[in-house]
C-alpha cells in the first residue's frame, strides 16, 4: 500500500500497485483518480510506502434511494468495490 499525496485539492488517498512496469521515478494513475484529485498529466506527486490497519467495520449509506431499488444492490456494491484495495477515512 502507498499513501499518495498530490493534486490541487491537497488530498491524500491510499493506493496499491497493479503492476511494476513504469520507468523509475514515474507512476501511472487511473484517469478517474487523476480527475478526482485534480492531478494533471506530468504533475509531481508523492508516494510513501505505508501499512494500514485492518478495517473492522464500515457502514455505507446510499446517496440515492434508487440504489435500493436495484434488483440486487448487494451484488452491485460488491462488484463496484472490487476495483478498490482499501478505504481512506474522509
Amino acid at each position: 500500500m502507498f499513501r499518495l499525496d498530490g493534486g490541487e485539492r491537497g488530498r491524500t488517498v491510499h493506493v496499491s500497485v497493479l503492476e511494476f512496469s513504469a520507468d523509475p521515478g514515474k507512476v501511472f494513475l487511473p484517469a478517474w483518480l487523476m480527475r478526482d484529485m485534480l492531478i494533471r498529466e506530468g504533475a509531481v506527486v508523492q508516494l510513501t510506502n505505508t501499512q494500514l490497519p485492518k478495517c473492522t467495520y464500515v457502514k455505507l449509506q446510499p446517496q440515492d434511494l434508487e440504489f435500493l431499488e436495484l434488483s440486487d444492490p448487494k451484488a452491485v456494491l460488491e462488484k463496484t468495490l472490487e476495483r478498490y484495495s482499501c478505504f481512506t477515512l474522509g
